[in-house]
């Protein structure tokens, strides 16, 4: 068995980070966790709980990060 794995995403505005996560989701039995950057009110969040849900990964957990600031 590998390394835990860590996954830290601002998912949901671009492909590239959903598309990351589904892979990892899919390829790497290691990935241990999920955190999604949330200026979004946990949007973010939710996103990446679907993905991983979709993915037959309901193990993983996601982590909502903290807004820090009103604005992004």
């Amino acid at each position: 068995m590998g390394l835990p794995v860590i996954l830290d995403a601002d998912i949901g505005g671009e492909p590239d980070d959903a598309m990351a996560l589904v892979i990892a989701a899919r390829e790497l039995p290691e990935l241990t966790l999920v955190l999604t950057s949330d200026e979004m009110s946990g949007q973010r969040a939710r996103f990446a709980r679907l993905l991983l849900d979709a993915a037959g990964r309901p193990d993983v957990p996601v982590v909502a990060g903290r807004q820090l600031s009103a604005t992004p």
